[in-house]
């Protein structure tokens, strides 16, 4: 299907709230885009209505969206702005398990979003390819063991039942599929499908229920499906029928009154089992889908599995599991991951896991709380998870606390030596007293409280480095590194000569990591690290929380400096901001609301920062500070992605101390920027990159940019350099006789070449964020994957870099 992907990148998400449906609408702009969507309720229909539509459904309708879905990963990788190494990346995971996804599904999911938990479902992702940890395996519940599967598409493993692979076939291919590695050739090979499973049942009077799996069962024709349910319902003691299905989340009008006819004809009790995952997922057509099934008999059960990065959040398995129940589908299993191979990026740890549940039980009705289970292949059925003895007990009870009722320190540090069990630690190294969370007036009160996280031996790596910073924390002239992801900060240090970094200090925020900083603020020869967390992926209901991360000694603490709960708690920047005695402060810019970014100055004691007026801006996300004019008082350097509505394109400015400001020239969004002496005159150098459009596909660019200001108060740009084959500059900074600028695809340095720039080296593809941090001897540590180190000339490189033209 040829879907219209350069639309899909305009889609405006009017709502991704927890609670809410998402309703997204094509070539919707401005204010409008944001509003609030109505509830499911509102959206589905009555049953007579449903009736009618159902009716009004043919068999080629649905069977034309089954066939027109999309299937080249590469076009919607394209639409979200990767660069040419990702998309060999995911093309080549999904040479090992096809992408597939229909209009439907995809009309879900927030492209604006690097972390999207709908595309994180369907997008194939380099890690499948990685060697899988141990105890990954190509069967993972043991469906092809040789007493379990006793005949082609027959699954014969729980008492009393019995499953059938009736398909291969799936509207969407979710790429943490278990039944990835299945052999569906034995269904073609079979000659009549499924008649010697059928057999087999009929052979054994013990089974009293089928279950129909696959593929997706519901792939099937009407017809092929009724002729099955009647062949089922042709064995005296089979009384029931489970059908398995994720149709109604992602092609919601498959479910016809022909198929309903179908499945609910015969003698047979039927039960449907749904896959949601995420409650962006109920969209209203699926509620009506699943209340079909209801209306004509067949209760509606569902079955989420626990995802990393998708819904391993305690506020979004609630909303997940309100909303079904709010639609009329009981909340069944919650499932631990089933461990196939490639998949374990997908995981999350048990003890999480239970605390999650844990958590869960206390916010929802008993018919809201699902079973959470787990099954390894090893006994005759699924069974409770943490019944193996893996959890310690400790550790799940703080878990549960903490997610519960919300307690404990919103940052908490840890040792290595109680990484596995994620027990957070006091300044004595003892497990920590629950505290409770701050609300915006108690911050203020509570800024001098410090927590001190231990360290010991290396840490295990992280699954991505989503950020890069160094610092030279313990002032000896030598820098750490510190890498993040999610809401884990871990930080230590990378010799020239080992291979990968060696980290062995954490600590870990309410919210995702959203900005830092380094410097010495407080001129005592040591780096302090600014970091700023709020809402993100995972984080639906985070405060925003900014802290300071300062080595005193051999110990380093965790000072809070402010904590907010707002519309929209989101940080953009933060910087160093001159006080009269020679320190710094902190200059913070976030979100006041869902529109509006403000910018002030946060004391590095904490305290409610000092708002300037003038620094409110529309969508005024990207700042710096610099003194661009060599009067020795900084100016902000504020970049807004777009101007007054989401179709006007946005601009540049720098704001002056008298609250006027200067604008510089530029082409469409400006979505970073920074400041550096470049040509060591005194006066900074504004360095940007302006090529931002919503329309990823066509208009966006990759600008890098270098403005300088004249004594006349006229700003004069430079293009560094333009591509098409990325739509931002995500970051930029100059250092060592080097600019570097981050898109969303590489890394590349320049440097001054004539009049103009020349390229130098590719340091290596990098994440979405463009995340990298340069070192002072010239040298790049770039984010991804995992942090990967370049330096000029070699000698350090771990990684080689590409030469420019």
């Amino acid at each position: 299907m040829d879907l219209d992907f350069d639309t899909f990148a305009e889609l405006s998400v009017t709502q991704h709230s927890h609670g809410l449906t998402p309703s997204l609408r094509r070539g919707a702009t401005g204010d409008d885009c944001l509003a609030p969507a109505p509830s499911v309720a509102d959206h589905t229909q009555k049953p007579a209505l449903r009736k009618r539509l159902l009716s009004r459904r043919g068999d080629a309708d649905w069977r034309d969206a089954f066939r027109q879905v999309e299937r080249d990963p590469a076009r919607l990788g394209q639409s979200l702005g990767h660069g040419s190494e990702q998309l060999s990346s995911i093309a080549d995971a999904a040479e090992a398990f096809p992408f597939r996804v229909t209009e439907h599904y995809l009309s879900l999911a927030d492209p604006t979003d690097p972390d999207d938990p709908i595309l994180k479902q369907i997008l194939p992702n380099p890690l499948e390819l990685a060697a899988p940890p141990k105890g990954y395996r190509d069967d993972a519940v043991g469906d092809l063991s040789p007493t379990n599967h006793p005949a082609p598409g027959l699954v014969h493993k729980y008492p009393g039942r019995a499953l059938l692979v009736t398909t291969g076939t799936c509207a969407v291919n979710c790429r943490f599929c278990f039944r990835r590695n299945y052999p569906y050739d034995e269904l073609r090979d079979s000659g009549a499908p499924l008649e010697a499973a059928l057999q087999v049942v009929a052979d054994d009077p013990s089974i009293a229920e089928v279950i129909l799996s696959g593929g997706d069962p519901l792939s099937l024709t009407d017809a092929a499906l009724g002729s099955l349910v009647t062949k089922i319902a042709g064995i005296p003691h089979v009384r029931r029928l489970r059908v398995h299905t994720r149709m109604p989340v992602v092609l919601p009008q498959r479910v016809t009154e022909s198929l309903l006819l179908a499945l609910g004809s015969s003698r047979l009790s039927v039960w449907i089992v749904t896959h949601f995952n995420h409650p962006r997922e109920l969209a209203p057509a699926a509620i009506d889908a699943c209340r079909a099934f209801s209306e004509a008999g067949m209760p509606v059960l569902n079955q989420s599995v626990l995802l990393k990065g998708v819904n391993d959040d305690v506020e979004v398995l609630t909303a997940l599991c309100e909303g079904l129940v709010d639609g009329g589908i009981k909340p069944y299993y919650l499932h631990r991951l089933d461990r196939v191979r490639g998949v374990a990026h997908f995981d999350v740890p048990e003890d999480v896991g239970l605390a999650l549940h844990a958590a869960l039980r206390e916010r929802v009705s008993g018919i809201a709380l699902p079973a959470f289970v787990e099954d390894d292949g090893q006994g005759p059925s699924k069974r409770p998870a943490g019944l193996r003895g893996r959890a310690s007990g400790l550790t799940f009870l703080l878990l549960a606390l903490g997610l519960v009722l919300g307690l404990g320190t919103s940052c908490k540090t840890e040792s290595v030596s109680d990484a596995a069990g994620d027990q957070p630690h006091s300044e004595k190294g003892d497990v920590a007293e629950p505290q409770p969370k701050l609300s915006s007036k108690e911050a203020e009160s509570s800024s001098s409280a410090e927590r001190k996280p231990s360290s010991g031996a290396t840490l295990p790596p992280l699954e991505s480095a989503d950020q890069v910073l160094v610092a030279d924390l313990d002032g000896d002239g030598a820098q750490e590194l510190l890498v993040a992801s999610g809401n884990e900060v871990r930080w230590g240090t990378w010799p020239t000569s080992a291979p990968a970094p060696s980290l062995h200090g954490r600590m870990t925020a309410e919210g995702r990591l959203q900005a830092w900083h380094a410097s010495d603020l407080d001129g005592d020869g040591r780096d302090e690290v600014v970091a700023a967390f709020g809402i993100g992926r995972g984080f639906p209901k985070a405060p925003l929380e900014v802290i300071l991360l300062d080595q005193q000694g051999s110990s380093t603490i965790v000072l809070p400096l402010w904590k907010d709960r707002g519309p929209r708690n989101q940080a953009t920047a933060v910087f160093p901001w001159p006080r009269p005695d020679g320190t710094f402060d902190v200059y913070l810019s976030a979100f006041e609301s869902r529109f509006v970014v403000r910018g002030g100055v946060l004391s590095r004691s904490g305290a409610e920062p000092r708002w300037l007026e003038s620094h409110r801006l529309r969508m005024g996300m990207a700042r710096a500070a610099g003194d661009f004019d060599g009067d020795g008082v900084p100016e902000v350097a504020v970049g807004r992605l777009y101007g007054e509505d989401a179709s006007m394109d946005g601009d540049l400015r720098v704001l002056q101390e008298d609250g006027s400001f200067e604008m510089v020239p530029t082409v469409r969004g400006v979505r970073a920027v920074g400041a550096q002496d470049i040509d060591g005159d005194g006066k900074d150098e504004l360095l940007f990159g302006d090529g931002w459009h919503k329309n990823y596909g066509k208009l966006a660019r990759y600008r890098p940019s270098v403005g300088r200001r004249a004594g006349d108060g006229v700003w004069r740009v430079q293009l560094v350099e333009e591509q098409a084959t990325q739509y931002a500059v995500e970051k930029i900074d100059f250092g060592a006789g080097r600019l570097v600028a981050g898109g969303n695809g590489e890394v590349t340095t320049y440097q001054p070449s004539g009049d103009g720039w020349q390229r130098t080296a590719v340091v290596g593809p990098s994440s979405a964020n463009g995340t990298f941090a340069l070192l002072p001897d010239g040298g790049v540590i770039v984010g991804g994957a995992a942090p990967r180190r370049w330096v000029s000339g070699g000698g350090l490189g771990a990684q080689t870099p590409t030469p420019g033209p």
